[in-house]
């Protein structure tokens, strides 16, 4: 189901914001808790029925060996219990993702004729299954004890964040759940995840899906195009990539928003990582006037803006803004 979509936007998001906040303004938390996961197995079964199997297996299994790190035993039989999860976490995104591949490759260099498997791949399951890595990491460390199924399967398969990340750990997320002010109803909340929402949906309406015209277009009939124009369309692509993240990240942060999860992992200050796909900040060495060195954070636009259309004064400003906005998302008004 994308974020998009009609029968999100109309149903699925009104339902489920309706059942959660509902059943916990009459203290029914575990009920709360069940029907925000069933809504994001079916959030995720959208796409495609067989996901389901897929991600409560992975869940089931991963509790399991959760709880057999949580009880006392020797460290080695410990340790290998985590490897074992480790290792068959890694075996299932390996088989998923990249089997076909290596036989591909396999009859490509040894000429084989291996045939290629009838594969399903599960979208993001790169993103629950590393999530699900470190929280078997914690499990080992004795820092979960207190979580049950619920919460874990809450954890790994809530929607906002299922299919598109961000991997987070359990100490990031699963508290947040388990305070009673978040349970509450926040218009706040809610207008400022309708506002994150609202913007989202512009970027990928106006700009990604009408950049992506252009650009599919161009691509498709390269021989038509003059020089000029397939810059152009190769910019278009670009920027549509961009406005992409740019829409993703924002749905992610609005949705979790609305439910009381504040945003998982900072992304600002964060050295050579992408911000909403439109910048990036790094930390580099300067010299000042007596010749000390020191280091700045610098901000780099990487995709939605070209330096050579734009005057400096321009992109200062984009940048600025930029910034306040990432820092304080009420701040500006598009």
């Amino acid at each position: 189901m994308l974020f998009n979509s009609y029968i999100f936007i109309l149903f699925f998001l009104p339902v489920t914001l309706a059942l959660y906040f509902g059943l916990n303004h009459f203290r029914q938390e575990k009920a709360a808790k069940a029907a925000l996961i069933a809504m994001s197995l079916w959030f995720y079964a959208y796409f495609h029925v067989g996901y389901l199997a897929v991600i409560l297996s992975s869940i089931l299994a991963n509790y399991g060996i959760s709880r057999a790190l949580l009880k006392k035993g020797s460290p080695v039989w410990r340790r290998a219990v985590l490897w074992l999860g480790i290792i068959g976490n890694a075996g299932a995104i390996f088989y998923f993702k990249y089997f076909n591949f290596l036989l591909e490759n396999i009859n490509v260099i040894l000429r084989t004729s291996f045939d290629l498997q009838d594969i399903l791949m599960p979208l993001g399951i790169s993103f629950f299954t590393f999530q699900q890595i470190s929280y078997l990491v914690d499990s080992y460390r004795g820092e979960t004890a207190g979580y049950g199924l619920l919460d874990y399967m809450l954890f790994v398969a809530f929607f906002p964040q299922l299919v598109a990340g961000p991997i987070v750990t359990h100490e990031e997320m699963m508290h947040q759940f388990q305070d009673s002010e978040r349970k509450r109803f926040s218009q706040e909340g809610l207008a400022r995840g309708l506002y994150l929402f609202s913007v989202g949906l512009a970027k990928k309406v106006l700009l990604a899906d009408t950049l992506g015209r252009a650009a599919d277009w161009g691509f498709g009939n390269p021989d038509a195009l003059s020089a000029a124009a397939k810059d152009l369309a190769t910019r278009a692509k670009e920027n549509k990539l961009g406005a992409d993240e740019y829409k993703g990240s924002t749905f992610t942060v609005s949705n979790l928003g609305m439910f009381g999860i504040e945003t998982f992992t900072p992304i600002i200050n964060q050295p050579d990582a992408a911000i909403l796909g439109v910048c990036a900040i790094h930390d580099e060495l300067d010299m000042d006037d007596e010749g000390k060195l020191f280091k700045k954070q610098v901000m780099r636009l990487s995709c939605t803006l070209d330096h050579r259309l734009l005057d400096g004064s321009v992109v200062a400003k984009f940048e600025m803004d930029l910034r306040d906005l990432l820092q304080n998302p009420m701040q500006i008004v598009l």
